[in-house]
């Protein structure tokens, strides 16, 4: 995994103030692989209940800035969902499968 454990540290803290600690947060994309180079930071949160993912879907563009705040200047890609989601759709299947628990 090619992210400091001080940038899990605070990616967690903020989130889990935001939505919640029942959220899963997991890893995703290029930074889950310690060979490669570069890349964004692709977080995958999964929200226990639609409501609560319909609520965390509402203060996404809040939540990205106070990670960049905790974290700095990053790309960051957010995608929020349920189990239930991730089960009837392959993109979500595949990068569940291959994502990390933060």
């Amino acid at each position: 995994m090619r992210l400091p454990l001080e940038d899990r540290t605070a990616i967690l803290a903020v989130i889990k103030s935001f939505v919640g600690p029942t959220t899963e947060v997991r890893l995703c994309g290029s930074r889950v692989h310690d060979a490669e180079r570069g890349g964004d930071i692709d977080l995958l949160l999964i929200m226990p209940s639609a409501s609560e993912r319909s609520a965390a879907l509402d203060q996404k563009h809040a939540l990205l800035f106070r990670l960049k705040d905790a974290i700095g200047d990053q790309r960051i890609d957010l995608t929020v969902t349920t189990k239930s989601r991730i089960q009837g759709d392959p993109v979500l299947q595949s990068m569940h499968e291959s994502s990390i628990e933060i």
